[in-house]
């Protein structure tokens, strides 16, 4: 199925086609470069084969395939056939992309029962607790990344483990306190992981959400929370749309003893 979104974005970005009178001066004053028949901006397009523009989008490269664009993070393309990347089945970590230059790329970490957006990595000691019991526990050979699992559970070695799920009455993307304080799984497959891919919004009905909200953290100066784009939060003021990213880390030792 080809990504037709992003053949319709086209349309809404600044591209011009030369059969539009324009003169040279102000093709160099608006810094655009020829494609086939029509100029563009590169930091709206990359053209493929002197031919095809394919739009950027939330700061991520969308790439040719026969005559459709398509997300690297959504899609494969072989022999000119679009395929959906696989589901995600083992730990991975996120990150946000962004058209904004300050979200595009920044980590995002589990910090005091929530994620935030431009959190440093590894976590800051805050963030983190660590019962040190050798040989059982031992606080050094963790890497303090922040590693969630599709089933809805963080990597950690706290007993019982700890748990990310979206809030029931909120929409915010949240974790529980683990061990005897945590909740247990409640992650209901409201979110669809693919692996190396989007870590996507699914609402009521089952339909895919490409983006979420980064909203400014009232307790962390400098990071974002993360929301679903229910009805309500996309009524939110002062938050960014962003598009989550999964990688994938198969390392057990990658994780926290507990996230604080």
């Amino acid at each position: 199925m080809a990504p037709t979104t992003f053949l319709s974005a086209l349309a809404l970005l600044p591209v011009l086609a030369r059969a539009t009178p324009i003169s040279a001066t102000e093709v160099a004053s608006m810094d655009l470069k020829p494609c086939g028949d029509a100029f563009y901006s590169d930091d709206a397009y990359t053209c493929y084969n002197d031919s095809q523009l394919c739009p950027i989008v939330f700061g991520e490269l969308t790439v040719s395939c026969g005559d459709a664009c398509y997300s690297s993070s959504l899609y494969t393309c072989e022999d000119g056939i679009l395929s959906t990347l696989a589901v995600a089945d083992g730990p991975f970590e996120f990150k946000a992309r962004s058209a904004n230059e300050e979200l595009d790329g920044q980590n995002i970490g589990a910090c005091g029962l929530e994620f935030l957006v431009g959190l440093e990595d590894p976590l800051p000691q805050d963030c983190l607790y660590c019962y040190n019991a050798p040989p059982l526990y031992e606080c050094d050979r963790y890497e303090n990344h922040t590693v969630l699992l599709p089933n809805g559970e963080m990597q950690v070695d706290v007993p019982g483990s700890q748990w990310w799920h979206i809030d029931g009455e909120t929409g915010q993307l949240v974790y529980d306190r683990g061990g005897r304080g945590g909740n247990g799984p409640q992650h209901n497959g409201d979110v669809k992981i693919y692996e190396n891919g989007y870590f996507a919004y699914l609402d009521v009905a089952g339909e895919l959400y490409g983006v979420w909200l980064a909203c400014p953290s009232e307790e962390r100066e400098g990071t974002w929370t993360v929301w679903a784009p229910t009805e309500e939060n996309m009524q939110k003021e002062d938050c960014e749309q962003i598009k989550i990213t999964t990688s994938l880390n198969s390392d057990d030792s990658a994780g926290a003893y507990s996230y604080a």
